[in-house]
This record gives C-alpha cells, sequence and structure tokens, in this order.
C-alpha cells in the first residue's frame, strides 16, 4: 500500500533568524513523502536567499510580489497544498523528527489532529513548559471556548484535505488557526494528541503570545478596535456553529454587540456560562471573574 502524500504549508516573512533550522527540521522527518509548499510573504531579509539555497524536489516556493498578510498567506499556501493530509507550518519552530509519521498514525477518523509543543526560547533552550501546562488542551470540543481563548495553534495543526471543504475561504474576522479548530469542533472531527511533537519558540517577534505578559494599558482607540475585531469573530462564529450550541452564540452576539447597554445582561450571561468560556483556560474563580468584569466594561472611540 502506498503512503499518502503528505503536505506541509510553511508561510515565511522576515524570518532569516530561525527558518533554517525549521526547514531543515522538515526535511528531516521519518515520515519522506512529503510535499512542502513555502510561501514567502515579500519578506525584505535575506529570507528569500534563504529558501533559493534549498534545492530538495520536494519542496516548491512561492514569493509574493507584495504583502497581503500571514493570514491571507496561509490560505494561499494550503490552496497550493495536493496531499491527502496537510500540516501547517511557522517559520521559528523546530518540528521534532517524527512529528508526521506520529501524527499521520494518530489522525484515524478526525478531520483535524493537534498536538502538545514543548516551549523553547531563542537560544534553542527548553523553557520546561509545554502548551498543555498553559491551556487546557482536551477541552477542544468545548465550542464556546473558542470567543476569548484557544487550544489550536496552527504550528500544531495536522489535518484531513476533506476539512477545507467546510473551513475555506477564511471568513473576514477570523484568524486561520483558531478557525480550522472551531470549524473541525463544530463538525465533530477534532482530536488531540498529548505528544509534545514541536518545539515551539518564544521570542520578541513572535506573531502570536503563548506566555503570559505584564498587563499593559490600553487607550479607548485600542479597545474599542478590540471589541470590533471580537464581535466580527463572534458573528464568525454565530453564522457557521451547528444548531445545539447556536443559541449561546446568537445571545452573545446580541448582548456583546450592544455591550454600552447591556453591560449587566452580559455579565450574568457569561457567569453563567463561564466553565465553558473559560474551558481552555486555567484560571481560578476569581481570575474569571476578574475577566468577565474586564469584558463588560463600556467601550467608546476616542472619536465618535
Amino acid at each position: 500500500m502506498s503512503q499518502p502524500v503528505v503536505s506541509i504549508a510553511l508561510c515565511t516573512y522576515n524570518g532569516e533568524q530561525f527558518l533554517k533550522k525549521q526547514i531543515d527540521s522538515l526535511l528531516n522527518q521519518t515520515y519522506s513523502n512529503l510535499q512542502i509548499i513555502i510561501c514567502d510573504d515579500a519578506s525584505q531579509d535575506d529570507t528569500k536567499a534563504i529558501l533559493e539555497d534549498y534545492s530538495d524536489s520536494r519542496i516548491k516556493k512561492i514569493f509574493n510580489h507584495k504583502n497581503i498578510g500571514y493570514i491571507k498567506n496561509f490560505e494561499q499556501a494550503i490552496n497550493l497544498c495536493k496531499g491527502d493530509f496537510i500540516a501547517l507550518c511557522d517559520q521559528d519552530d523546530i518540528w521534532k523528527p517524527e512529528k508526521i509519521e506520529t501524527m499521520l498514525n494518530s489522525i484515524d477518523d478526525a478531520w483535524l489532529l493537534f498536538c502538545d509543543s514543548e516551549l523553547i526560547d531563542e537560544q534553542d533552550k527548553l523553557l520546561h513548559k509545554k502548551l498543555s501546562d498553559l491551556r487546557n488542551l482536551q477541552n477542544c470540543n468545548v465550542l464556546p471556548g473558542y470567543v476569548w481563548s484557544n487550544c489550536v495553534w496552527g504550528h500544531a495543526i495536522f489535518m484531513n484535505k476533506d476539512l477545507l471543504n467546510y473551513a475555506l475561504p477564511v471568513p473576514d474576522g477570523a484568524k486561520h488557526d483558531i478557525w480550522l479548530g472551531f470549524t473541525a469542533a463544530c463538525l465533530g472531527k477534532i482530536k488531540y494528541l498529548p505528544n509534545p511533537l514541536t518545539l515551539y519558540r518564544q521570542h520578541t517577534t513572535s506573531l502570536t503570545t503563548t506566555l503570559p505578559l505584564k498587563p499593559i494599558a490600553r487607550d479607548r482607540d485600542k479597545r474599542y478596535k478590540d471589541y470590533v475585531e471580537k464581535l466580527q469573530w463572534i458573528k464568525c462564529m454565530k453564522d457557521f456553529v451547528p444548531n445545539p450550541e447556536v443559541g449561546f452564540f446568537t445571545e452573545l452576539y446580541k448582548l456583546y454587540s450592544d455591550i454600552n447597554t447591556n453591560r449587566i445582561k452580559l455579565f450574568k450571561f457569561l457567569l453563567s456560562r463561564r466553565k465553558e468560556i473559560f474551558s481552555f483556560k486555567k484560571k481560578s474563580n476569581l481570575s474569571q471573574l476578574n475577566e468577565i468584569r474586564k469584558i463588560c466594561r463600556n467601550v467608546f472611540p476616542n472619536k465618535i
């Protein structure tokens, strides 16, 4: 029986610092029937030169003439994948050699499988933390958890191409990885693999932050922008979610869309569903209460 082709979608942008280690870890996978799609989003550093040094026949390189942003770039890379299975890849991590083989052997009838990861710093040193130390990853089927948190990071995703029939195009207001996870969860086709198969790098130029940061003061414009983005994300979920959960998302969207009027009702609603809302987060009851309070604050732009 022939081995299925597994495509890897790697997106790059100004990734010269860590890129070579990542690509080398892809080429050193124990599973060899790979197609590696690399889409560079008009990098301005030496990323293109690094990519051009690779001549492996499994690699296909696309260089965007203008920057389209990481979400559209990932969507482009995914659409170019020809494999029966697709793994997403960031430019700054390191994959363990057995990652693809292990995930292929573990996906079974799921459409999206995601693994645990070990955190490393800029010098490749282990931070002695895993993503599972920071999130309840096994709760991935709890749909309200995706509103204010996430358990599916792009670098950990391994998916059956059948998921793309439902998940693409990525709707405006959604991030590609959390949208893929949410879509698979809605379809009952998501699975968590507790093996840490990626060395997930934490550094100052990361697009996403995993380790908690010190809180920073936000001006009203930033708070309003965050509010608008969250409202758009809730709408994306409301418009896709299956019937058993549509009531939660419909009510949440109604209350959140007029937050200044509905603050008290929203607070009570979130409090009543907080177990589900915080299902991915390892928070105390007091921390959950404080976060709900912050969510329900009045939001005004500086200029109306």
